[in-house]
């Protein structure tokens, strides 16, 4: 199936083979030539690990050099070569991390919601869930479980700048540095009882006296201790004391119920998107409701949320990524994908503008100690002289 990725390759290393080409033109040739090849497979579809690693013994014995069709040694194993510069490598990008950096791509913009193939894969496979909580069955295709395996690495560095708080409290990543937050165990409410009210002072039928005055007491409430619930709907929805009541369509203004200490919330400020209570379920006109907080998420997420200082504004909600500037780049995707080490100062100071390619590269061996001496090839198994021809002792070694 990626053949023709392999045979598309072969050629170009076969016209640059009979070249006389200098380590830093081939370095080049890597970086830029044949590392593109591969880039739109790699963003359509995840081939598989044995046909990334055909390539890059591909792009190695070119690096490396062969006679007579036969590879030469390799002197670094790859894993080393496709390290930063300053770690110690040639700054090849490894292909698989590139891969996972699409994947992370995907994950992005499905978080977002923008695009024709968003929808479908909602419509599909998590229709009446969070993109968080969605799950891989045995019969989804392709692209959903590579979204769904880069899901786990790409949502620690996605965050939403809080707007209108129209995001899920429990999965987003909306308190500054913290983690998602996990509800705590409530006991199931009453059951919902059924009936209509359409305006003011009417019975409503299905109910008994007790609970119609109940919601009688609601609209005649003092409008100093009250939450305002916005227009919009035709029908809104809200708790008053586990049962549930549905609101005519007009502004009208509802107060606290102090005996248990439950608010009457709008019916999709509670729920965004099936992925548990919106954020602005838990924002009053006088700051955020920690004791309903407190009884949904648990002590020490309300601490935290103390301690964030954050507000609800009008503007909305926003995904920003764990970068600097806050947005999603490849670069920054294929940062948070490769596995990091440490610098050095020795590596950064072999690499610059004004030294040719070649030299860096051989001072680049020299760092690693991967020149042809006689205790290098002693190493890998030559069988050599016993004395050194330079100052006629034992042996040779180099020190640096």
């Amino acid at each position: 199936m990626f053949s023709y990725l392999l045979d598309k390759i072969r050629s170009k290393l076969t016209g640059w083979q009979n070249k006389i080409l200098s380590p830093g033109g081939k370095l080049v040739l890597i970086k830029n030539v044949l590392s593109s090849i591969p880039m739109y497979t790699l963003a359509a579809c995840c081939p598989p690990r044995a046909v990334l690693r055909t390539i890059e013994r591909m792009f190695a014995a070119f690096f490396w050099g062969s006679k007579d069709g036969v590879a030469k040694k390799s002197w670094l194993a790859w894993r080393f070569v496709t390290r930063t510069k300053f770690e110690g490598g040639l700054g090849i990008k490894c292909l698989n991390d590139i891969m996972d950096a699409f994947s992370m791509k995907l994950w992005w913009k499905l978080r977002h919601g923008k695009g024709l193939w968003v929808e479908l894969l909602k419509a599909k496979y998590f229709r009446k869930r969070h993109p968080c909580d969605a799950f891989m069955t045995s019969k989804c295709s392709h692209i959903w479980r590579r979204i769904l395996r880069e899901r786990k690495l790409a949502e620690p560095f996605i965050s939403l700048r809080l707007g209108r708080g129209e995001g899920s409290a429990r999965c987003e990543d909306w308190i500054s540095g913290d983690p998602r937050l996990d509800s705590v165990a409530i006991p199931p409410t009453e059951g919902v009882t059924s009936g209509t009210r359409r305006g003011t002072g009417r019975r409503t039928r299905g109910r008994s006296q007790t609970q119609a005055r109940e919601s009688a007491d609601v609209e005649a409430a003092d409008s100093t201790a009250s939450q305002r619930v916005g227009t919009g709907e035709l029908r809104r929805s809200a708790r008053l004391a586990g049962r549930r009541v549905v609101l005519s369509y007009r502004t009208v203004t509802v107060r606290v119920l102090s005996d248990r200490g439950r608010k009457i919330r709008d019916s999709r400020a509670r729920n965004s998107d099936n992925g548990g209570p919106a954020i602005r379920s838990f924002w009053t006109a006088t700051g955020w409701d920690l004791s309903l907080f407190l009884g949904q998420f648990g002590a020490e997420a309300a601490g935290r949320l103390r301690e964030a200082n954050l507000t609800c504004t009008s503007d909305p909600d926003s995904l920003v990524w764990g970068d600097r500037k806050g947005s999603f780049t490849m670069a920054a995707a294929w940062r948070c994908c490769r596995t990091s080490h440490p610098t050095s100062s020795l590596f950064s100071n072999i690499w610059g503008k004004c030294i040719p390619a070649k030299w860096s590269i051989l001072m680049w061996r020299v760092c690693h100690n991967r020149l042809p001496t006689d205790d290098t090839l002693q190493k890998i198994g030559f069988h050599l002289a016993s004395r050194c021809h330079c100052c006629q002792v034992g042996h040779g070694e180099i020190n640096l």
